[in-house]
């Protein structure tokens, strides 16, 4: 059976179809900063789903339940919130599309080389750069999706260098990343 932290986890992947539902039904008009109920109950969503990916890491670590599907699987639900958050903005217009496009790039290369790994027997976790990066993109998207950046355009300049930010750790952890694992799969060769 499964470990609380993947437990925790899969509620996780769960749950995110509920962040595009409510973001896509007007539940009314705007009412804060631009958003709607629907949306802001969709950034609640995001937060508390935010939160249980800090959550399931702690405990894995704390008691030391950590197993190589966790490992797996947690990155893969991360992204997958992630990239849904980021369509949302987009498709409504809330944010640029070429930020999501740098990292959706860095993801689709980093999940090739997990499957490699994998192929190989191998996981390959994430690193600190990694965490900085899945942090920097839960700050950015929480601007976004609560309408801070609708609040003046000072806000709107503080919400597009976060943004920045999190693409500039991005890719910096992805370049960590295809150097880490390719001294790992180079060992195996």
């Amino acid at each position: 059976m499964f470990s609380l932290p993947t437990k925790i986890t899969i509620a996780r992947i769960i749950f995110i179809p509920f962040v595009l539902i409510f973001w896509a039904v007007p539940i009314v008009e705007p009412i804060l900063w631009g958003i709607s109920l629907g949306q802001l109950i969709s950034a609640i969503l995001f937060v508390i789903l935010t939160i249980t990916d800090f959550v399931d890491g702690y405990i894995a670590r704390k008691y030391n339940m950590i197993t190589e599907f966790g490992k797996f699987l947690d990155p893969i639900a991360d992204k997958v919130l992630v990239f849904s958050a980021y369509f949302l903005l987009i498709q409504d217009g809330s944010m640029i599309y070429i930020p999501a496009l740098i990292m959706l790039t860095r993801e689709f290369i980093v999940a090739s080389l997990r499957m490699i790994a994998a192929s190989k027997g191998t996981v390959i976790a994430a690193d600190m750069f990694g965490k900085l990066k899945t942090v920097s993109q839960f700050i950015s998207l929480f601007v976004y999706l609560f309408g801070i950046q609708n609040i003046s355009p000072a806000m709107n300049v503080v919400a597009l260098v976060l943004l920045w930010i999190s693409v500039l750790l991005t890719v910096l952890s992805g370049v960590n990343y295809v150097k880490n694992s390719w001294s790992v799969l180079a060992e195996e060769n």
